[in-house]
Formats: C-alpha cells, sequence, structure tokens
C-alpha cells in the first residue's frame, strides 16, 4: 500500500469515527429515555424554563436553564440574582423536577434560595461563570425543593393529565414573571 492510500484510510476511519460520536455535551441516551427525563420533556420544562430564562427583568439577572440530576430526580432549573452590588449572596433557583417517591413519579415546581459559598468574592470571575452554572459559588447539586424551601406546584405524574400539568406550570410561571417585573 503507498503513502497516499494508507493516508485516504486514515482520513476515511478519523471521519467515520466522528460520525459515530454524539454531538459535544450531549448526554446519553440511556439517561435521555429515562421515564424522569421524559415526564419533563412531556412537560416541555427545558423550552418553558428558557424562555423565561431569555426574558428582561427590572430587579434579577437570570441565566440556564440547565438540567440537573441525582439518585431518584431529575430537574431542569433557572437561576438568578438580584440586581444590586451585592445581588450575588443569594442565588435563586427556580425548576422543574421529576423525582421519584416509592412508586409514585412527582412533578414538583419550585424556588430554593442558596448562599454564596465561596471563600472570596471575584466579580469577573463570577459574572463570566454563573452563566454556565453555579455549582462553583453556590456548592449545591440542584436538588428538589424541601420542605424549608418554596413549593409551587407538585402533583403525582398522570400521562392522561400531561396537558393540565402544562396549564398548571405555565399559570404559576408567569405570576412569577410578572412579579420579577
Amino acid at each position: 500500500m503507498t503513502d497516499s492510500n494508507q493516508n485516504d484510510d486514515r482520513y476515511n476511519e478519523i471521519l467515520k469515527k466522528i460520525a459515530a460520536r454524539k454531538p459535544f455535551g450531549a448526554e446519553s441516551q440511556s439517561a435521555q429515555g429515562s421515564p424522569l427525563d421524559l415526564i419533563l420533556d412531556y412537560l416541555n420544562a427545558y423550552d418553558t424554563l428558557d424562555a423565561l430564562a431569555q426574558g428582561t427583568y427590572s430587579t434579577i439577572l437570570c441565566y440556564g436553564p440547565q438540567v440537573m440530576r441525582g439518585d431518584s430526580w431529575v430537574g431542569v432549573l433557572i437561576w438568578s440574582h438580584a440586581k444590586s452590588y451585592y445581588g450575588y449572596r443569594t442565588l435563586s433557583l427556580l425548576g422543574i423536577w421529576t423525582q421519584q417517591i416509592e412508586t409514585d413519579l412527582q412533578v414538583v415546581l419550585g424556588l430554593r434560595d442558596l448562599p454564596y459559598k465561596a471563600p472570596v468574592f471575584s466579580a469577573e470571575a463570577y459574572h463570566s461563570l454563573i452563566r454556565r452554572g453555579f455549582k462553583t459559588f453556590y456548592e449545591d447539586n440542584g436538588h428538589p425543593p424541601q420542605a424549608s424551601d418554596y413549593v409551587l406546584y407538585q402533583v403525582i405524574y398522570e400521562q392522561k393529565n400531561r396537558l393540565l400539568m402544562r396549564e398548571a406550570i405555565q399559570t404559576h410561571l408567569k405570576q412569577w414573571k410578572a412579579n420579577m417585573g
């Protein structure tokens, strides 16, 4: 085999590997197809929160969305902080989570407040990194709301009521948006 043929074969092999790999940042097929992920997809959670994160608000700066996972839950979250000099001190998470509680699959729309946890504050680093995620500064895994947090809507998921759930979530999110100005 000549050098030219070897180069062509190597080039074709590289192209096949590139075509076969998943896109950068894509999740595995098993994660995308889990029941918890599918429920969020049926409820249009990502697109709904993405539209909110793209909005302009008079009192807050908003970022996201981002999908986060735990052992028995999956959530789509956006995060925001006050437009003020010390606004970074408290970050508010707004999310739609699905979680498995025993045999039930539950949908939760809620709010959580996180205190700033990093040892120092660097405005440049903060404003650069907060757009991509909040773990660095707030040391939180994005878990569903707990007793000390604020639940806006909570229901056991039933496929036949999916559209009613979407409508209820939309209603609560419109109220949140109106409160943010």
